[in-house]
This record gives C-alpha cells, structure tokens and sequence, in this order.
C-alpha cells in the first residue's frame, strides 16, 4: 500500500530497573502531547536519549546524555521462594468482552486529508495527528519549513473533525523546538524561542486561536478535568554554545492560560536540578520525575493544590532524561510506566497515586512489554496496541482488547488505505480521548497527500 506511518507525540520519561525479575531498561515513547514525535516514539517506536541541545524525541528541548543504572524497590518473595515479576491479576472485569469489542469488521475509515506533499522528501506531513479531544476532533501539526540544523521552524496546526471538515489556526514559527499536546477540547502546540521560553498556541473546535505564554518549558500534560501541567526552568544547553538556567517549578493553568498554582522544587529535594517531567492523574495529583544530573533523578508528588506530598530517594536512574515507552493511568489512580529491552531489560513499573516508590506491575500487562496501553471504555478495559520489538519477542502486531481483569477480548481488525483498501496496520494506530481510532499515513492517489484515518469514537 506504499504506507508511511507516523506515530505522533513522545515522552522523554525514565531510565531504570524493575523490581523483580532484574528487568531494566527505556524506550522511546510517549505521553499526549506527548506526547510527541514521530518516529521516535511518543507513543510507538524507538529512538536513542537526546544528545546536546537540539530536539528531544517530542521536540523539545535536549540535555546531556542520560546514563544506565538500578531503579528497583525490594523484591517481593514468590510462594514458592523466588522473586516476583509482576502482581498476580485479582482485579474484577468491569466491562464483559463482548462489550469492550467494537463490531467487526470495522467500517470504511473517515478520511481526513492533509497538506499535499512536493516530494516524497517533504516533512509536511511530520507529526501530523498527535491527539484527540474528548469531541472527537484530532489535532494535527504540519511541518512547513525546517532550519540550517534541520529543526521544526514553522508548523501549522488543525483540528480535523469527525465530519472530514478541517479548523485550522493558519502557520506559527518556532525558533528552537516544540511540544505537541493533547487537550480535552481542543488541541496545541508549545512553541520555544532562543531562551526556551514557551507559548502555547491553543486552537479550540470553534476555531479560536490563543497564544498562551509559559516560562523555560521542559515538559508538559494535559490534566485530567482541564489545563495544563508544565515543568518550567532547569538547565538547556543551546546548540550555539550557551548554558540557560532558571529555577525549577511545576505549574498548573487553566485552559485560560491562567497559573492555578506553581510550586518551586527545593533545593533540598532537587539541588542544580537538569530537568524535569510531569504525569498528572485524574486526581489532579503530578508525579513529577526531577532530574538531579544525567545519571539521577528524584521522584516528586504534588497534590491537586500543588502541595509537595512525598519524594522518592535517589535509588538509582528513573530518569526523565531518558527515552521511555508510553504510560498510563490505573483504575487506583497509579501511573504505569513502560521500558525496553534495548536499553538493558524491559518491562513495566507502577508507581502509586502520591507514592515514589516502584511496584511491580500486574501481571496481564507484565505479559504485553513493549507494548502501548490505553484506557478504553470510561477504564472498564484496555487497548493494547503490539509492535516491533527490540527483543523480538512479539508473536503478533495489531490492536488487543483487554478487560480490566486482564483477559484477552481478541484483535480489532480493519482495513484502510488509498486509493485500494487493505489491511491497517493497526500497531503505530493511536487512541483519542473519546475512543476514536486514527493513524498517519500518506494518500498514494494521483498526487501524494498527509492522510488521517479514523473511526470516531469507535472504543468511547
């Protein structure tokens, strides 16, 4: 079918060892928004840990190089007197299979097309769609020009609507790099000047367009309930040889743009901290991973009033330097992490609602590594997309259901494609916030145009 896949948004997150098991490891992947770049990863495929100034796997600003290291809580004993990898499944099935399980065969996909494309060269098509709102609509970024150092200069951002009609908010420069991020309602674009200083350029389904300033923004997230979470400050170092600081804080905004709250990491926790990344849940809570140098990190709390709750010692790399695999919200309101085997081991971490330590992981998702996991279903289950993996170990690719016990449902299967249909490949396919199905893709028609592929709400 002549298919280019781009998977959009990207996370630079965590460096580190399970516990159990001595699984190690990162990936490149994502959080909405974001996260995110195609590629290399943010929700999909692999990419090295950015190296000097430019871009990070979402675009954003880079740090030194993150080094390996131990991560691990203390192993829990097995019944039978060795260690456990994961924690054996006991939580009930919320939704029954044939509930979680859209009808198949799957429907025509609804076409949305992009920019045309001069040559097969072009980046316009780069990320393309990166998230979708709880309305149905997806946000997409287009690439129209790239500097001397072949960094993201200009872009354009749309909404593409469940109906095939298109909301854009016309073309922004950005000087150094970018951020893509998913909202409830809604879709952006951080865009950082020479001092990193970020604006998040908001286009909301009416089509309105807001320019909402930031500070040294270092990594961002929607917060369940809207707004946004920023790490801001820290230490960037610029391509033409200058060292920016300034201190770091996590701060919380409305969809407005207006500060909620922000809340300095203390140089008792964090000092001469690089940088940080934040994971909020549907609490408002924010687990904020805070990098001490490139091969350290501290973990960070911070409840819904941006109070500091607890920290987590500094018990090897959980670095957010460090390319990582995507990671999502549990029914308890835990934050599930995944790593890779290219990077020393593999597998998934939990850390719990207000608590830095590592926990084993479920054994229903032990069992899927090197996969990428979406609530579905108001979180009465999973989608559970499979790929190419570092270990190889992947004995089928596609769109898994699972229930929330863990159970497999079965594979979604689909066609799609232009201008003759075939089988999606459904492994570099994302979710929207409403369920929707989509991928990237390229129209190979009479003339080669961006294509989005979706089935609106179809996991809602």
């Amino acid at each position: 079918m002549g298919r280019a896949v781009w998977v959009a948004a990207a996370a630079l997150l965590l460096a580190g060892c399970g516990a159990g098991g001595g699984k190690s490891g990162t990936v490149a992947g994502g959080r909405p928004g974001d996260p995110a770049s195609p590629l290399s990863g943010v929700d999909g495929g692999p990419a090295s840990a950015p190296t000097g100034e430019g871009p990070g796997s979402d675009g954003g600003p880079g740090t030194p190089p993150a080094g390996g290291g131990s991560d691990a809580g203390a192993p829990a004993p097995a019944p039978d007197g060795g260690v456990l990898s994961c924690l054996p499944d006991t939580a009930p099935a919320l939704a029954s299979c044939d509930a979680l399980l859209p009808p198949q065969p799957l429907g025509p996909p609804t076409r949305l097309d992009g920019p045309t494309m001069s040559s097969q060269y072009d980046p316009v098509c780069w990320p393309g769609a990166f998230g979708g709102d709880l309305d149905g609509n997806l946000g997409a970024m287009w690439t129209l020009a790239k500097d001397s150092n072949q960094r993201v200069s200009r872009f354009q951002l749309d909404l593409l609507r469940p109906d095939g009609q298109v909301v854009s908010a016309g073309s922004r420069d950005t000087m150094t790099s970018f951020f893509t991020i998913q909202l409830e309602h809604g879709a952006g674009v951080i865009r950082l000047d020479p001092d990193a200083k970020g604006t998040l350029v908001r286009l909301d389904p009416g089509g309105a367009v807001a320019d909402q300033p930031m500070g040294m923004v270092r990594s961002s997230a929607a917060v369940p309930g809207g707004g946004t979470v920023v790490a801001e400050g820290g230490t960037v170092y610029t391509m033409d040889g200058r060292t920016l600081t300034a201190p770091l804080q996590i701060t919380r905004r409305d969809d407005s743009g207006a500060t909620l709250w922000s809340t300095p990491i203390p140089s008792s926790i964090a000092p001469n901290p690089l940088s940080a990344d934040v994971y909020p849940n549907t609490l408002g809570h924010v687990l904020a991973v805070v990098a001490l140098d490139p091969f350290q990190a501290r973990r960070v709390w911070l409840d819904e009033q941006g109070r500091i709750a607890s920290t987590g010692d500094v018990d090897g790399t959980f670095n957010s330097l460090s390319a990582i695999g995507p990671w999502f919200e549990l029914p308890d309101h835990s934050l599930a992490f995944g790593t890779s085997p290219a990077h020393g081991g593999g597998g998934w971490h939990v850390v719990h609602d207000l608590d830095p330590r590592l926990d084993l992981p479920p054994c229903w998702l032990d069992q899927r590594q090197e996969t990428r996991v979406f609530p579905i279903r108001g979180g009465r289950g999973y989608a559970v997309f499979h790929g190419t993996t570092f270990s190889g170990n992947e004995s089928r690719r596609g769109l898994e259901i699972v229930a929330s016990s863990g159970e497999s449902c079965g594979w979604i299967e689909a066609s799609c494609g232009d201008p003759t249909p075939g089988a999606c490949d459904l492994e570099l396919a994302r979710l929207g916030l409403d369920g929707t199905l989509y991928l990237n893709a390229v129209s190979q028609g009479s003339e080669q145009r961006c294509l989005v592929e979706s089935w609106p709400a179809l996991l809602k």
